[in-house]
């Protein structure tokens, strides 16, 4: 039981190791990235498919209320285009009840158009007798020229596809001398520019031994076709069949990839492209993905109702399966050796630990009181640090201050040295006056407020200078904490203003609106006005203030 545990858990693992070795190898990076897109749209194919029966369900829906036989018409066509490479049953039946709409507004092109569908998908679902006598029934001559391209396409398939079933050689070439005759016959019906001319072309290029020519046309043709379309899907498998028939198989394997992925998007049921990858990994010898991939093949077959699909996929399954099963023996002999080397490995190494952990016991005894020793020292050193820190910072603290201090001292110092002198000069000329007389002189002196806003005025021009030698990014570190349609503007010749004053002061640790009213001699009202509008202005308004005192 546990044997088969490990063998569980290692195989993949070693099948992944020896498929990335081999892909290292031979420089292959670029289809290693498109095989690991291919396995991660398996993982998520339910998500196309959902989108895909979303879209039925509507048009289903959109059917059943419908009464207009010609809109009926488009919807059942709509649903037609969703299953035909989907599921053959429901395209089939939409086909068939198309036809009787068509007939009962005797559209008879439509009819026509639609038989010839009919046979199509038939064959699609390996019903290769029904599909001929389909479209041999129709009247040559009853066919509009635009539609002939498709008529003899779908013969062409059909006679494809039988030669794809029959085993024997003899038959197969009658078919494939067939088949070349309807091929020239789309070619010619066909616009040079229409899919159908497009994808039968690229193939009886390759078929006429002009691989290296096909693959120019088709690579220049399948750029105006989007992955995840039916077209491109046909086309990079026609791409893939030229690369291998020219001996590049790297190339080959790579459209092969870009055709599976396109399908898995375009929720492709009738595909080949999947057993096509199913052949070219398993003799690459990653049978894992082989296997993977011809499951897939089986299941999109039997979805779809392709016999003939089933058929191929199922020539190919023993092949893979005996060889799947050939390598877990394989496998499991080798895991067997292993464990038993690894038995005997693990009982020395079991000797070993027990000798190391007698002397581990004695080692961890030391290391404890060394730890606990070096976690003292790293507590006390910790502790330490942080006390160093929080002195650094109040000795820059103390430093800016005691800088600050020296600076206004000295300032104001001078300015009130300057401002007793200007008042004795205007006491003594008081006192000149009242000496000789003049009262009209005095009294005028005394009502002038001149002497006054001289003085506040220095005052502020002393300030502002003091301030700035301090703080001289002080306006532009302000303004930047502000909307930009907010930001002060001074104007010519000034320094500072009445708003810039405020919040200096508030940096210079002066926070009370009363002490700032006092300072700049306006009203508390005023500096309070100021505040609130500069703070709703601001960038953030909770920590605006918080912010101005550390600019």
């Amino acid at each position: 039981m546990k044997t088969k545990l490990h063998i569980a858990i290692l195989l993949p693992c070693l099948i992944l190791l020896l498929a990335g070795c081999r892909r290292s190898a031979s420089g292959e990076g670029d289809l290693d990235e498109l095989l690991l897109q291919l396995d991660s749209e398996i993982a998520q194919s339910d998500k196309y498919e959902s989108g895909k029966k979303e879209r039925l369900t509507l048009l289903k829906e959109q059917r059943s209320h419908e009464t207009d036989p010609r809109v009926l018409q488009g919807i059942n066509n709509r649903l037609i285009e969703e299953y035909e490479s989907y599921v053959s049953d429901s395209a089939l039946h939409y086909i068939r009840e198309n036809i009787r709409v068509s007939q009962r507004i005797g559209d008879e092109e439509e009819i026509i158009r639609l038989k010839i569908r009919l046979a199509d998908v038939t064959s699609h679902a390996g019903l290769f007798n029904d599909a001929r006598n389909l479209i041999l029934g129709l009247d040559r001559s009853s066919i509009p020229d635009d539609q002939l391209d498709e008529y003899y396409d779908v013969i062409r398939g059909i006679l494809q596809y039988s030669e794809e079933y029959m085993a024997d050689p003899h038959i197969s070439v009658d078919i494939r001398r067939k088949k070349e005759a309807y091929t020239d016959s789309v070619l010619l019906a066909s616009e040079p520019t229409s899919f159908s001319h497009i994808s039968n072309y690229g193939t009886r290029l390759v078929e006429q031994g002009k691989q290296r020519e096909a693959i120019s046309f088709l690579e220049g043709k399948i750029k105006a076709y989007s992955p995840g379309t039916r077209q491109y899907s046909i086309l990079a498998s026609i791409l893939a069949y030229a690369y291998g028939e020219a001996g590049d198989e790297g190339n080959a394997e790579r459209y092969l990839t870009l055709s599976a992925i396109s399908d898995i998007k375009a929720v492709v049921k009738e595909n080949v492209s999947f057993r096509r990858m199913a052949e070219i990994t398993y003799r690459q010898g990653d049978v894992e993905r082989a296997k993977r991939y011809l499951q897939k093949s089986f299941s999109d077959a039997n979805f779809f109702s392709a016999r003939m699909r089933n058929a191929q996929s199922s020539r190919l399954l023993p092949i893979i399966d005996g060889a799947y099963e050939s390598m877990q023996q394989q496998m499991q002999t080798r895991l067997r050796i292993y464990i038993g080397v690894i038995s005997v490995l693990a009982g020395g190494l079991v000797f070993a630990l027990f000798l190391i952990f007698q002397q581990l016991r004695k080692l961890r005894r030391a290391h404890r009181e060394v730890s606990e020793s070096n976690a003292k020292l790293r507590e006390l050193s910790e502790e330490l640090s942080e006390s160093n820190k929080a002195l650094a910072e109040v000795n820059a603290e103390l430093k800016e201050s005691n800088s600050i201090k020296e600076v206004y001292v000295g300032q104001f110092m001078q300015h009130c040295s300057s401002l007793i002198g200007t008042l004795q000069q205007y006491r003594n000329s008081l006192f000149l006056l009242q000496s000789t007389g003049n009262q009209s002189g005095l009294q005028k002196s005394l009502k002038s407020t001149q002497i006054v806003d001289t003085a506040l005025r220095e005052f502020y021009d002393a300030f502002d200078s003091s301030f700035l030698n301090l703080f001289p990014k002080f306006p532009e570190r302000f303004n930047a904490l502000l909307k930009p349609e907010s930001q002060l503007e001074l104007k010519s010749g000034e320094r500072l203003n009445t708003g810039l004053r405020i919040y200096a002061l508030i940096r210079l640790g002066i926070a009370d609106s009363t002490k700032i009213a006092q300072f700049l001699r306006c009203s508390v009202t005023t500096v309070y006005t100021y505040r609130s509008k500069t703070k709703k202005n601001a960038l953030d308004p909770e920590r605006f203030e918080e912010t101005v005192a550390t600019l």
